[in-house]
Formats: C-alpha cells, structure tokens, sequence
C-alpha cells in the first residue's frame, strides 16, 4: 500500500466519522419539558457568577445530556454574550448543580437524552 493510498483511506474513514458525528447531532432527542428535582439556588448563582462579569450581568446556553439519575454530562456551550467574561465556564460548572426527575413532564424517560440549558445572570436581580 503507497502512502497516497493510505491517505485516501485515512480521509475516508474520517469523512465517515464526520458525517456520523453530523447524523448523530441530527438525530438527538431533546427533552422540552423538564422535570426538575434540583435547580441551583440563588447563593448558587452568585457563587458561580464570574467576576470579570462585573455588574453587566449575562447568559450562557449549553447543550448536555442526561443520565437515568438525572444529572447531566458531555455538557458543551453553544452560546455566550458576552463573550469576553467567562460565563461559559461558569454555566458549565453550574450545570453540575442540576438535576432532573426520571422522566420529563410527558413521562418519557430522560436517560440517554439531551437538554438545551440557558443560564441567565441578572446581578441585583438575586
């Protein structure tokens, strides 16, 4: 085998990974309406609340999915304004602090499922 055959091997078993990644996405099952269990509290909020932040306040969204105890994993952000203060971050450290019921409010199970998460911080607003 060349190495040009072998690169075209490995661009096509790439392309394969990148389309079922592409798929995979396409095919998620989001849950709309949660069930929670736990949601973080106010001090929670604050706690997390970024300090580059200052009083401007923000959101981040994040997408993650959930496990059959309801917590989430694989959680990545898909938005952030501003963008410049680290709320990103900090949603994802706050999504630790989430938890939802075994099944949404149409009682289909959560495990294995997705969420799409907005964490909005309004500074004198706690």
């Amino acid at each position: 085998m060349t190495w040009k055959t072998t690169l075209a091997y490995a661009a096509a078993i790439a392309a394969l990974g990148a389309a079922h990644s592409a798929a995979a996405e396409e095919t998620r099952d989001f849950v709309t309406r949660p069930v929670w269990a736990r949601t973080p509290s106010v001090n929670d909020m604050h706690n997390h609340y970024p300090v580059r932040a200052g009083t401007k306040g923000g959101k981040a969204v994040l997408e993650c999915q959930i496990d059959a105890a309801g917590a989430f994993s694989g959680c990545t952000v898909t938005s952030e304004a501003p963008t410049d203060v680290d709320l990103g971050a900090a949603a994802l450290k706050l999504s630790r602090l989430f938890r939802m019921k075994p099944k949404d409010a149409e009682g289909k199970p959560v495990d294995g499922r997705w969420l799409t998460l907005p964490i909005e911080w309004k500074p004198g607003r706690w």
